[in-house]
């Protein structure tokens, strides 16, 4: 027992309840005290023992009179009423959306753009009431008992710097929502609560161990498992609050207690040093250190965001891969490409494996995959046939456009983004080239085995197929070799893949020979179509058209053939017993319509100083040689029709529609008005489309017959535009002004 005497009188205390008065400072040093084990008999000041002076600490009981006595927190005070303030001007804001985008925290602009201020602007916005009241409600709360213990200043730097921390550590974490509000900043000063609390409990008044320490803690646990178990949620700024604001809780002292003058503020303005320097480095190394994740497993991730369900990363491509940057979203330009464009829209990537109709070195390709996204190159791509680079900066853009090729086989990396960012963005464009990863298809590897004769398989469809991946990969020989090998079982494909071989690698294989062995062997009209084909491609238009008239005349209405004449403006009208139009010996300038129960009527009639159609001889074997002369008459006439389009656009003629009519159709329709109606419509409705890699594709599509002989498509569509239907018909003349 400890016993002490007051005013003569005498009280007996335990041990434990001595211990306590003292540290609440009740027993004043001047109190005489007398504890048998220690002072014997006698009675002695308090101040004079060990076991009193161990026990009393004046600093701690100036911090419990000034917690106890403190003024009203109004820096605390003073964070709630801002918020509340732009709580409310979000609300009620014309440019509240423009106030959002630039103020929440968002990784993209952050590390891309060097927009810094994002970093500590998000913990002083909200734009839900119920989370800014639940962030406000404990922003005052906690506030109120630290900035009590801790000062107004210290209480600011200890919210910028939870916030600040927070902010960063979800920059990484969560680079694909942006996010705001105070929770970060709500998270450090509990943690600060919770460490003073728990470190420095005996410089606290009874009552305020109330609010901090330990008292805190189940809050905060309850907090994280509802941040962890709720959708939208944080958790990176929670996290990174909480550590810097525990560290710095552990760091601090009461502002009665402090280690030594001025501890507080060298541990605030360290504090301020190190978000600072943080935030610098991640400004300066932004592009450097952005997150990326594997495309895939992005569009995975959106697609699980914008319907809520749980992300099913689709199997890995086996034969490309490729990265993207991890705050980046779907790009909507590029439906069905998997293509990512920055939140601000001002940068896109797209990695897209390319097997074109036709082998092409990577500098033309480079220009053809420019007019792809919609831009027009003004230089040369830079490179070689197996490497090209071009960039095309126009309307306030920059692409880059890399392409490697592989055999007929492309890789096409396109990159955008704004001229004052090019030079910023480069470090994150050079990271994000060299995450792809572009590996040879299976079956090329595996068709490579097949080249030995002793390891061909006995299957003629394997051989072929290996010889199909063989040539897709560049290897001539030995794709030739293994079709060939398979000629004896399935001819028509083994020709078919000899012939396309010629069309696309001419340098590397006797065209000529293969193109002439293939016709003479007569095997189908499919090799025929694909022999008409490999002229296209080697430039050889006149003789593609009359081995096309020729095999046409033998084999009418054949669909291999019928394809490839659309490709290159032939018509495929048949008559009524089945055989090509132009063996009845009928003026193909000359339209003829049956009246009910009457005889045919010349209803039309094409000036006469236009040339007949040449006719092909019936069921002719093509032959190159007999296939030249025919095809260059009908070039002959397809030259003298385009100088009559160019004459009757000049003159702004209504018989322009009738020229386009013989281009289209060889000849004058039988139902003359409704040829001309459908035409003109398709005229009117075609936009310039971009120029095919392949020679044997028509440049347009819609309009096959259309070609760069012909007037613009343009000036065309303006005649024809001019003039009523009906006038193009022979009808009424177009009104006059």
């Amino acid at each position: 027992m400890v016993e002490i005497r007051n005013d003569g009188q005498v009280t007996s205390l335990s041990v434990d309840e001595w211990e306590e008065r003292v540290r609440a400072g009740r027993i004043p040093p001047d109190t005489e005290v007398r504890f048998r084990p220690v002072t014997g008999a006698a009675f002695r000041r308090a101040g004079e023992l060990e076991m009193y002076r161990s026990l009393y600490d004046e600093r701690a009981l100036a911090s419990q009179r000034l917690l106890a006595d403190a003024p009203p927190p109004w820096m605390t005070a003073l964070l709630v009423g801002a918020q509340v303030r732009i709580w409310w001007l979000a609300q009620v804001s014309e440019d509240a959306q423009s106030l959002t985008r630039h103020l929440v925290r968002w990784t993209p602009p952050q590390l891309e753009e060097g927009e810094a201020w994002r970093l500590l602007t998000s913990g002083f916005l909200h734009l839900d009431l119920l989370h800014a009241a639940m962030n406000l409600l404990w922003l005052g709360y906690v506030g109120w008992n630290l900035e009590r213990a801790l000062g107004a200043r210290t209480l600011l730097i200890l919210y910028v710097a939870s916030v600040t921390g927070g902010s960063l550590l979800s920059t990484f974490t969560t680079p694909a929502s942006p996010s705001l509000g105070a929770s970060g900043g709500v998270f450090g000063l509990i943690a600060a609560a919770v460490a003073l609390g728990v470190l420095r409990p005996h410089a606290l008044p009874e009552r305020t161990r109330q609010y901090l320490g330990l008292a805190l803690l189940p809050y905060l646990l309850v907090m994280f498992f509802l941040g962890f178990t709720q959708g939208g949620v944080d958790n990176g700024a929670h996290f990174g609050g909480l550590l810097t604001g525990g560290l710095l809780g552990a760091l601090l002292d009461l502002r009665t207690m402090e280690r030594r003058s001025g501890w507080n503020r060298d541990v605030t303005g360290g504090a301020l040093g190190v978000m600072v320097t943080l935030t610098a480095l991640v400004v300066a190394f932004g592009p450097r250190i952005e997150p990326l994740d594997r495309a895939a497993r992005l569009r995975a991730n959106i697609q699980a965001i914008q319907s809520e369900d749980a992300a099913k990363e689709p199997p890995p491509d086996p034969e490309l891969e490729w990265l993207a940057p991890a705050g980046w979203t779907n790009d909507l330009k590029h439906r069905g490409q998997l293509a990512f464009a920055s939140p601000s829209e001002r940068s896109r990537w797209r990695v897209e494996q390319v097997i074109p109709d036709v082998p092409a070195p990577a500098t033309r390709l480079a220009t053809w995959w420019a007019g792809q996204v919609g831009v027009t190159p003004t230089a040369a791509p830079e490179g070689d046939a197996n490497h090209a680079t071009l960039i095309v900066e126009e309307e306030g853009k920059v692409w880059r456009i890399d392409v490697e090729v592989r055999g007929r086989r492309a890789l096409v990396a396109t990159w955008e983004t704004t001229p004052a960012l090019v030079e910023r963005l480069a470090p994150l464009h050079a990271r994000l080239r060299a995450g792809i990863v572009w590996t040879e298809p299976a079956a090329a590897t595996a068709a490579r085995k097949l080249v030995d004769p002793e390891a061909r398989p006995g299957d003629a469809a394997a051989r072929l197929d290996g010889a199909e991946a063989l040539l897709d990969a560049g290897e001539v020989d030995a794709a030739v070799a293994l079709a060939r090998s398979a000629r004896d079982k399935n001819p028509e494909r083994a020709w078919a893949l000899e012939v396309r071989a010629a069309g696309f690698y001419p340098d590397r294989l006797d065209a000529e020979a293969i193109l002439r062995a293939a016709l003479e062997a007569d095997i189908s009209t499919t090799v025929t179509a694909e022999v008409a084909v490999a002229l296209q491609r080697l430039g050889r238009k006149a003789e593609a058209l009359g081995v096309l008239e020729l095999a046409w005349s033998r084999s009418p209405g054949d669909s291999a053939l019928a394809r490839q004449r659309t490709h290159v403006g032939l018509t495929n009208e048949l008559d009524a017993e089945g055989r090509p139009w132009f063996l009845r010996g009928s003026n193909p300038l000359r339209s003829y319509e049956r009246a009910e129960g009457g005889p045919e009527q010349l209803v039309w009639e094409m000036p006469a100083d236009l040339p007949d159609r040449p006719a092909a001889p019936p069921a002719a074997r093509p032959d190159l040689a007999a296939a030249a002369p025919i095809g260059e008459a009908l070039l002959v006439r397809r030259a003298a029709l385009a100088r009559r389009a160019h004459a009757e656009v000049a003159l702004g003629s209504p018989d322009l529609g009738r020229v386009l009519l013989l281009l289209a159709h060889d000849r004058v329709p039988m139902s003359f008005a409704a040829a001309v109606a459908t035409l003109r419509a398709a005229v009117l409705n075609t936009t310039t489309p971009d120029p095919p890699l392949d020679p044997a594709q028509p440049a347009w599509p819609g309009l096959p017959w259309y070609g760069e002989d012909l007037p613009p498509l343009a000036d065309l569509a303006r005649v024809l535009q001019a003039h009523p239907l009906e006038a193009l018909t022979g009808g009424a003349p177009p009104a006059g002004p």
